[in-house]
């Protein structure tokens, strides 16, 4: 029963919090890490859920778990990404 829990704990946290954050870093790169984590949850509990519906009905499917992970994979890759690349350029 444990091992279920925290296995359901890290999934919610993959899902939502990590694509939340680094959204929110990638376009709030000078704000102290506490604000970036308030509104990177904030994001990933009411945005990315709406973002895996949009790409479910864009792709003409049900939302799936490997639906979610590979949507979160790419949402946390695209922040992290426009994160970096904004602390290069300016």
């Amino acid at each position: 029963m444990l091992g279920t829990i925290a296995i359901d704990t890290l999934l919610f946290l993959y899902a939502t919090a990590l694509p939340g954050i680094a959204l929110a870093m990638a376009a709030l790169p000078d704000r102290p890490p506490l604000e970036l984590g308030a509104v990177g949850l904030t994001l990933g509990l009411f945005v990315v859920p709406l973002l895996h519906f949009v790409v479910a009905i864009g792709l003409g499917t049900h939302i799936t778990p490997v639906l979610v992970a590979a949507d979160a994979t790419v949402l946390a890759i695209a922040g992290l990404v426009g994160w970096k690349m904004r602390r290069t350029t300016g």
